[in-house]
């Protein structure tokens, strides 16, 4: 059989194929001569499956539509390894809906596959600064509303968009006027609302009609005050009748609220030549109408929400609008922390989990927002919270389930062992205030031209030093971008460099496990595995470390 054809046959083989009979042997029974790369590599084939050799977790982190299909590199992940450790289920930005839900359905898929086959799950991480849906959590503490009586607020378009892209039109969300104003080509026009938001950006809008249109100017910045906004446009060619007004909202990851929109001609000397040219439900305070009006018109998959807002949340100008104090928002938001813990932890029964991720940053504080505006998946729970926040997260995921290994984990610790020693100081602070940390983590993300394996020696000797459990939470070894055979055999030799050195440095009993990063190939070659599902030097160093 050629390599061709047996390839195909790893590719339709059943689930209880073994993976280690298929593509680890794909030369076994070629009639051909053999290259001189594959026969360096045929002590690859002699290997028992990875888990095998190892008496702590080895983990394989992969997405969760590789873990939902049955697929090659899944059987690989399978048979090779004792956990599962999915990058994107149980974080915050994955998990928790629009609505504040948890997204049970896609947690309950993946604890079922690693239950079906005797696999452990190593979840999270449920708390961080960064992966967050922190368009949900802004939506929490906006400002308190105070309106007279008999005042309801009324109604507003509500546009959700949870994803960064490219371009501003890459997500647009078309308003349709209830009656189509009359507009004339080359003539200028002014578009005016009110908006705001739960975050700050930049948001675009623009004239459309049956496939025609052009750009307002000029875009318009977006804050948590409700603004007027007034932009100008001179009517494309072919337009006299303007069926509606584009929000291009791709720039803008948050919630926005939009109301009272008018549109009027200018004349040439900047003055209004008409009222209002949309004469039918301006305020959006009729709400069928308003519904009716609202459709998605470009979707780049970031769209969580276009509708018409509850009852109160439209432009009043009778309100006024109190900011939640300090106490308000600390309560208010450990109450979701709470509830999403218990959530999804509940979800995932026996799993060990990554509490608490990235707490410092690269100078050794704690992470805070210091007054710059957050980027799209930021939420910034110790400027609500205050430092505590770490030891709730703890004390929320101890209550939900009582008998898993708990983790705190940080990036960067590879190259700076400053920051080791900033997150053992967390560590003990927690336990001290009434949480308990089980273990801590640290991740190697390293390149066999640029890594420091003194560096990675001294952090795990750090860790260990603790009496915690120690986990390395993703280990990934690249080459450089233009490799030979050579790199790679390099990069075997690395990954049983960082595998031994863990084993030197952490005693049996404290030894949580290792996440590999990548099993097979992908835009870089940093898998155990090739693109063709055949062992690498990598799988044979990381052996040698563990045997």
């Amino acid at each position: 059989m050629n390599r061709k054809h047996f390839i195909y046959a790893c590719l339709c083989c059943s689930m209880t194929l073994a993976l280690g009979s298929c593509a680890d042997h794909d030369m076994l029974h070629s009639d051909v001569d053999m290259p001189e790369t594959l026969k360096a590599a045929d002590y690859l084939k002699g290997y028992d499956v990875l888990s095998s050799y190892a008496a702590f977790p080895i983990s394989i982190s992969a997405d969760y539509s590789t873990l939902s299909e049955d697929n090659v590199e899944r059987r690989i992940m399978q048979e090779n390894f004792s956990e599962l450790a999915p990058s994107d289920v149980f974080g915050h930005e994955n998990a928790m809906k629009a609505t504040g839900k948890v997204d049970s359905v896609r947690i309950a898929t993946i604890a079922k596959l690693a239950s079906d086959n005797g696999l452990r799950l190593f979840a999270g991480p449920l708390v961080s600064s960064t992966g967050q849906n922190a368009t949900y959590l802004n939506s929490l503490i906006q400002p308190n509303v105070m309106r007279p009586d008999g005042d309801d607020g009324g109604y507003c378009i509500k546009i959700t968009n949870s994803a960064l892209c490219d371009n501003a039109k890459d997500a647009q969300v078309a308003y349709t006027f209830a009656k189509t104003p009359a507009v004339e080509p080359y003539i200028q026009y002014r578009l005016a609302f009110m908006v705001r938001g739960t975050s700050t950006g930049t948001v675009q809008c623009a004239t459309y009609s049956n496939g025609k249109g052009s750009n307002f100017t000029p875009t318009f910045e977006v804050t948590s005050d409700w603004t007027r906004v007034e932009l100008m446009n001179t009517m494309a060619s072919g337009i006299s009748g303007l069926t509606s007004v584009l929000f291009n909202v791709g720039l803008y990851v948050g919630t926005i609220y939009i109301d009272d929109l008018e549109l009027v001609e200018i004349d040439d000397w900047g003055y209004e030549a008409t009222g209002n040219l949309n004469t039918v439900n301006a305020n959006l305070d009729d709400y069928e109408t308003t519904l009716a009006s609202i459709s998605i018109h470009t979707d780049h998959g970031g769209f969580e929400e276009a509708t018409v807002s509850e009852l109160g949340e439209g432009y009043d100008p009778l309100a006024t609008y109190v900011e939640k104090t300090y106490d308000e928002k600390n309560t208010i938001l450990s109450g979701c922390m709470q509830g999403f813990i218990a959530d999804v932890m509940r979800n995932a029964d026996g799993a060990d989990w990554q509490v608490l991720h990235n707490p410092i940053d690269a100078t050794g504080a704690m992470v805070m927002s210091n007054g710059e505006a957050a980027l799209p998946g930021e939420f910034f729970w110790h400027d609500y919270m205050g430092k505590e926040y770490a030891v709730k997260a703890f004390q929320y995921a101890a209550q939900a389930q009582p008998s898993s290994s708990l983790y705190i984990s940080q990036d960067g610790m590879e190259y700076n062992t400053t920051l080791a020693d900033r997150l053992v100081e967390l560590a003990n602070w927690i336990d001290q205030q009434g949480g308990h940390v089980d273990g801590i983590g640290m991740s190697i993300d390293v390149s066999t031209d640029s890594v420091d394996t003194n560096a990675i020696s001294n952090t795990l000797a750090k860790l260990a030093a603790t009496g915690k459990k120690v986990r390395i939470t993703s280990l990934r070894v690249d080459v450089p971008t233009a490799y030979e055979d050579a790199d790679l055999v390099e990069q075997g030799n690395l990954y049983q460099t960082i595998v031994k050195a863990y084993i030197d440095a952490v005693p049996e009993a404290q030894r949580g496990g290792i996440v590999v990063a990548q099993a097979v190939d992908g835009s870089r070659p940093t898998g155990l595995w090739d693109a063709t599902y055949s062992r690498k030097h990598a799988y044979g160093g990381f052996v040698k470390a563990l045997q």
